[in-house]
């Protein structure tokens, strides 16, 4: 029998798919960003926001992971998520948001 805690280290909810970042920039679905930590997988750094975003089948709310890549061009989106970290970090209230396209990429705007 193992000693190790799996449920210490769950996944704190599914990740948004490309196909439902885009429904929810074309449709304007507010989400609500609770934290943001950042991560280095399969060799990127990234930014990883745990929201609160409508379930597609029934409407309520649900945690979920919002992933965004750092360092890929899109300075603006990485300066603006460094100081939303900063100040979810230091006890800053949850910040309500809309996933935008903007050319090839997608940014948050506020709801």
């Amino acid at each position: 029998m193992s000693g190790f805690d799996w449920e210490a280290y769950k996944g704190g909810g599914s990740y948004i798919s490309a196909a439902e970042k885009k429904v929810l920039a074309e449709n304007g679905i507010p989400i609500t960003i609770g934290a943001i930590r950042q991560v280095f997988k399969f060799d990127n750094e990234n930014y990883e926001l745990t929201v609160l975003a409508p379930d597609p089948e029934t409407g309520d709310d649900e945690e979920r992971i919002l992933s965004f890549p750092i360092g890929t061009g899109a300075e603006s989106r990485d300066r603006m998520l460094t100081g939303l970290k900063t100040y979810l970090d230091d006890g800053g209230e949850p910040v309500k948001a809309k996933v935008t396209k903007v050319g090839r990429g997608y940014y948050l705007e506020q709801a």
